[in-house]
């Protein structure tokens, strides 16, 4: 997985200190070791230099942002290479056909009468499809609900004028941007109204993967039917 570069400007703070003079037992008796200084961003650091504090405030970002990537790297490492079974599901499934060289990570009931389908296209792209049982409304209002409810930040949301007419149902297409744990993710996908329930077919990749999944992605979206 691509991991997020911090690029930190350090800036060498010269310190003017009046009343100091070349005499040590003269003068203020302060130096640039041991005066209080204010930072850029506003926090104070005793006993340092502009230099050295903006030295750690640089390494103490370095070591978040290579915390997140380990997080990261564990969750890659935790996905399977085997297909789960597909689980039990009574109603209509949302399909696709290209699914069927990925690898099923998950296949389950949702818990509120609905279904959930995770599948690993590629170990940066992820496809998950879900059945939700409620009043869905219209597609643009469920797709509007179901991106505030997963904390998303939309950034569109149309309607697919293309699938609407190619399934003869209500259909909305999004995008969408989410902070995950300190990684940049883009959401594509659409949403599907058919008899009160509505199905969402949503793909997951990195921001800057963008350029290299979106082509796949559109065509794939384009795919999807009920079944």
């Amino acid at each position: 997985m691509k991991r997020k570069i911090l690029t930190i400007l350090l800036a060498v703070v010269v310190l003017a200190i009046p009343g100091c003079s070349s005499d040590t037992g003269k003068g203020s008796g302060k130096t640039a070791e041991n005066i209080t200084i204010e930072t850029e961003n506003g926090k104070k650091t005793d006993g340092k230099t502009g230099e050295e504090a903006d030295e750690q405030e640089a390494g103490e970002m370095q070591a978040a942002a290579d915390a997140i990537d380990r997080e990261h790297a564990e969750k890659e490492e935790e996905k399977s290479d085997t297909a789960v079974a597909q689980g039990e599901w009574s109603g209509k499934k949302l399909a696709l056909d290209a699914s069927g060289d990925w690898i099923r990570q998950k296949s389950e009931s949702d818990g509120n009468g609905g279904f959930t389908e995770t599948y690993s296209c590629s170990d940066r792209l992820e496809y998950t499809w879900n059945c939700v049982s409620e009043d869905a409304g219209d597609a643009e209002s469920a797709a509007g609900s179901y991106i505030e409810e997963n904390g998303w930040t939309a950034a569109s949301v149309a309607v697919n004028e293309e699938l609407t007419e190619k399934l003869g149902l209500d259909v909305c297409e999004y995008t969408a941007y989410e902070d995950d744990e300190g990684y940049s993710m883009l959401h594509r996908g659409v949403v599907i109204v058919e008899n009160g329930v509505y199905y969402t077919a949503d793909f997951t990749m990195m921001e800057g993967d963008m350029g290299e999944y979106e082509p796949s992605v559109q065509e794939w979206i384009g795919q999807v039917y009920v079944a």
